[in-house]
């Protein structure tokens, strides 16, 4: 799972990630989804960087967005498209 948008509550998660692995999907995220950050190019760029490791490991299937909001639109003019295009995943946010 990822989280380009905003960081998330841990009881939050936990509740989420109980109901993806009843479904039997194996979850893994970074600590990034739950530290807060500042808002600026940097963060972007560092999240955008995150994104792309997780999308270029190869256990994972998808990527689901942990929550969506404007953030995740900063995230985009830093990801590398044909890096994204080399590895087909799913993305689910």
């Amino acid at each position: 799972m990822a989280a380009p948008a905003s960081p998330v509550s841990r009881e939050d998660w936990d509740k989420g990630v109980a109901i993806l692995k009843d479904w039997g999907f194996k979850v893994v995220c970074g600590l990034e989804v739950f530290e807060t950050r500042s808002w600026g190019v940097e963060t972007d760029r560092r999240l955008a960087a995150r994104f792309l490791e997780i999308w270029q490991e190869a256990e994972v299937k998808a990527i689901v967005g942990a929550r969506g909001g404007y953030g995740s639109l900063k995230v985009l003019p830093h990801l590398e498209l044909a890096a994204l295009e080399a590895v087909p995943k799913r993305l689910v946010g």
